[in-house]
């Protein structure tokens, strides 16, 4: 409330009057900075202060497919004159968010809440995320307050591995020899972060227990959703005999796991291969037939 006074008094030409008005402005009662000008600081009657925090946060931070975050932002005027509040914030790449806004005037002790959703996608990269959120007021940029959300993505170990058996190289002279198989081994990156591993390749017999057998050893360094393909060739393989080939993915920080990588059965009951052995046969029929001709006519 404004209030005014009229003096009314009589002042001869070349008087000097001196007319002293003092107001008294009760604690809280001041309406606008623009109002009051007092030199002292400590005398000052005017707080102009906002607060913000962040509350109810509820996450899961093992991410193992969408996952959804939910926080509340409150916004306080803690100082004594009505303020209009400028309310940002910054999310982070990788992070999908839904941000209320907050927006209006806060009078002295009032509160304003929104929502935050952020929504987290699979194979979200592994890392901390920090999120923030600044409110200031229109009037007065420096007064102002902030508060970070801080997301942590844990790692996600997994990756898809598969093997093609190229080329079976059954160049048999004799009918027990052993077989050679070329293979190309792939492994394409799941986690969500970069494989900087070691891979292991092997070969078990599925009739036999005690047969295993390592057929690859290597560093491996796969990049964030990318494949590394690497091949092997496998020789002293028994016919008649089925095998499995399986490949384990050490992590280098104390995590592996094993992969089934292909199947496969090695026997010499191919069509092919008999055909193949003709030539020898009718080589040792013609001798046979020669050495018996030969003992006939002595």
């Amino acid at each position: 409330m404004v209030q005014s006074w009229c003096v009314d008094r009589r002042v001869a030409k070349g008087t000097i009057v001196l007319i002293l008005v003092i107001s008294i402005i009760p604690q809280g009662k001041c309406t606008a900075v623009r109002e009051c000008n007092i030199a002292d600081p400590a005398q000052q009657l005017i707080d102009v202060d906002i607060s913000i925090n962040i509350t109810e946060y509820t996450y899961n931070p093992m991410i193992q497919g969408i996952t959804t975050l939910f926080a509340h932002v409150t916004i306080t005027n803690t100082g004594n004159v009505p303020i209009v509040i400028n309310y940002t914030y910054y999310i982070p790449p990788h992070l999908y968010a839904g941000v209320e806004n907050i927006r209006g005037k806060l009078m002295p002790g009032e509160s304003k809440t929104g929502r935050v959703s952020i929504t987290l996608f699979p194979l979200t990269p592994a890392n901390d995320y920090i999120c923030y959120f600044n409110v200031s007021t229109i009037s007065r940029p420096d007064v102002n307050d902030s508060a970070q959300l801080l997301i942590t993505i844990l790692k996600y170990y997994d990756a898809t591995c598969w093997a093609s058996i190229i080329e079976r190289l059954e160049k048999k002279s004799f009918p027990w020899d052993i077989y050679s198989v070329y293979a190309k081994v792939s492994i394409r990156n799941e986690c969500n972060f970069d494989i900087d591993g070691h891979l292991l390749v092997y070969i078990k017999c599925r009739d036999d227990d005690s047969y295993n057998r390592s057929v690859k050893s290597q560093e491996v360094n796969i990049p964030y959703r990318g494949t590394f393909n690497t091949t092997l060739t496998v020789q002293g393989l028994e016919d008649n005999r089925i095998y499995i080939m399986y490949a384990i993915l050490d992590f280098d920080d104390g995590i592996a796991k094993r992969y089934f990588l292909a199947y496969f059965e090695l026997g010499n009951a191919d069509l092919r291969y008999y055909l193949s052995l003709l030539p020898y046969a009718l080589i040792l029929f013609a001798i046979i037939s020669a050495i018996y001709a030969w003992k006939k006519r002595r």
